[in-house]
């Protein structure tokens, strides 16, 4: 495996962190993590499954207050027959709820 071909998708969990990874052959593979730190020290630079050419993070950012983000509409827009797979992230009053 090319290990320098990496592609990291990650999402939070409440131990840590899950990574699936994949080479540009198709070769997959998954990972969980307890810190950010650890993840990044095994698919970022010199990390000991190779640097990956992209990690990506779901993670919402910037919680608006309306819970409207373009971002996730744009995802629905080009996931079509899909786009229920998109969750809204939820408006900023919620999370002080």
């Amino acid at each position: 495996m090319d290990r320098s071909a990496l592609y990291v998708g990650v999402d939070g969990h409440k131990k840590g962190w899950v990574a699936v990874f994949l080479d540009d052959e198709g070769v997959v593979g998954a990972g969980c993590y307890e810190h950010f730190e650890a993840l990044m020290a095994s698919h970022g630079k010199r990390g000991t499954h190779g640097e990956a050419r992209v990690i990506g993070v779901d993670m919402p950012l910037g919680l608006r207050a309306d819970g409207v983000r373009h971002a996730d509409a744009a995802a629905r827009e080009f996931l079509k027959g899909r786009a229920s797979s998109v969750f809204n992230a939820p408006a900023r009053a919620v999370l002080s709820a």
